[in-house]
């Protein structure tokens, strides 16, 4: 992404734009790591206890 009529910056792009095409991509790697019950879990975790540290309330522990 670039501001039309900045030529140095649609450069910039096309050429990130080259090098990320030359990368391998295994979207099926990245669910697979980033979107696991445990991952989701922590991240609603991580949510609940920033919403709660901000209210001054704690935060939220996960019992086993």
């Amino acid at each position: 992404i670039a501001r039309p009529g900045d030529p140095a910056a649609i450069a910039e792009a096309i050429v990130r734009g080259l090098d990320l095409a030359g990368r391998p991509n295994n979207h099926r790697e990245v669910i697979l790591e980033r979107f696991t019950q445990d991952h989701a879990r922590q991240r609603v975790l991580e949510t609940y206890s920033s919403t709660l540290g901000r209210h001054g309330k704690g935060t939220v522990t996960l019992l086993s």
